[in-house]
């Protein structure tokens, strides 16, 4: 979740917390919680904030979608099988590549 592009929207359209947390249907501690970072929202939650703000979902996910990446480049550092084979390189960077996009 981008945080700062979070507390932009609500700024931008002149919502306190406590309003959006309401139309989320979570507390304003909780919504706090999802602009500070400190929480990942789950994805109906998302899915929510795109459509009250009316924005892309990609919108609000455009940092959490490089953390993904760096974390499966990490893991696709180490051997990778599928059907209890193990994978190529190339293999492994197809399937990154999918699963980043």
């Amino acid at each position: 979740m981008n945080k700062e592009i979070l507390l932009e929207l609500r700024l931008k359209n002149n919502l306190t917390q406590k309003e959006v947390a309401k139309q989320l249907g979570v507390s304003r501690t909780t919504y706090q919680a999802y602009e500070l970072g400190s929480r990942e929202p789950k994805i109906e939650i998302i899915e929510k904030l795109a459509t009250f703000f009316n924005v892309p979902i990609d919108k609000l996910l455009d940092n959490s979608r490089q953390k993904l990446q760096f974390n499966l480049e990490e893991i696709f550092q180490h051997s990778v099988y599928v059907y209890g084979k193990k994978i190529s390189y190339h293999d492994k960077k197809v399937l990154l590549d999918y699963l980043v996009s």
